[in-house]
């Protein structure tokens, strides 16, 4: 594994379990590192205020077979994220779609701002479009947080030193982990988790099924912030999901 992999961070995702020695770290000619693995895992630099989206190659939207020739970017988008939340997952499915409902109204309630953006590309795009650049809620994610006094040696990657959240999300290089409730976890697990997750810095919001019906959106303007409701804003142009990681 690459000396400089102090330089990155992960969060492997989608996954039940995971190892280390899956992992590939290739270092390219612009000397940017990247990692590739046999399950979704999204990379980024840290001490960058990096925020994955929904468009971003790392989030992995597999290329539409026949059968889904006929559905929508977003069916599709929709359909991947609820298969990696795993089966027997209900509110993982619901808290999907209201997250894209809620993304909905967010572009809704700023659609003229957009769209005197948009105006200079005569048509090119639809106010729509910048729903993908919202932050990616990555399910069954694992992230970085050590257990109290552990010792971790340099460059090494431990999936020990990682627990796996419902859903993860990176907003301008902070991490935001969400907890579904009632947890499958004991009282007593759950409090270590967030104790572990307090304790490296990770923003945890918690949530029922009950929160996800709110109308105001509150439990997802808790987890993106000021920073991750600007998103209609901070990409130039929209980008749809799905396209191909370029590498220089």
């Amino acid at each position: 594994m690459s000396e400089r992999i102090e330089e990155i961070g992960i969060i492997p995702f989608g996954i039940e379990s995971w190892s280390a020695s899956d992992l590939r770290v290739n270092e390219r000619m612009s000397a940017r590192l990247t990692v590739s693995a046999p399950f979704p895992v999204a990379a980024f630099e840290r001490g960058r205020a990096a925020t994955i989206r929904l468009n971003s190659a790392m989030l992995g939207l597999p290329a539409p077979n026949l059968i889904d020739t006929e559905k929508t970017i977003r069916e599709r988008l929709a359909e991947y994220l609820t298969r990696l939340a795993g089966p027997w997952n209900p509110i993982g499915g619901q808290f999907l779609g209201r997250y894209l409902a809620f993304l909905d109204t967010e572009v809704d309630r700023h659609r003229g701002e957009i769209s005197d953006r948009l105006a200079p590309f005569g048509g090119l795009y639809d106010p729509r479009d910048v729903l993908y650049s919202a932050p990616a809620p990555l399910p069954r994610a694992f992230v970085h947080a050590p257990a109290p006094d552990t010792r971790s040696e340099p460059g090494a990657i431990r999936p020990e030193d990682f627990v796996k959240v419902d859903f993860a999300f990176l907003v301008g290089g902070k991490t935001i982990a969400a907890l579904g409730l009632p947890s499958r976890l004991t009282p007593g697990t759950l409090r270590r988790l967030q104790e572990r997750l307090s304790a490296a810095g990770v923003t945890t919001v918690s949530f029922a099924a009950k929160d996800l019906g709110s109308e105001d959106g509150a439990v997802f303007r808790e987890l993106l912030g000021h920073e991750g409701l600007r998103f209609w804003k901070d990409e130039t142009l929209p980008i749809a999901p799905g396209r191909p990681e370029l590498h220089f």
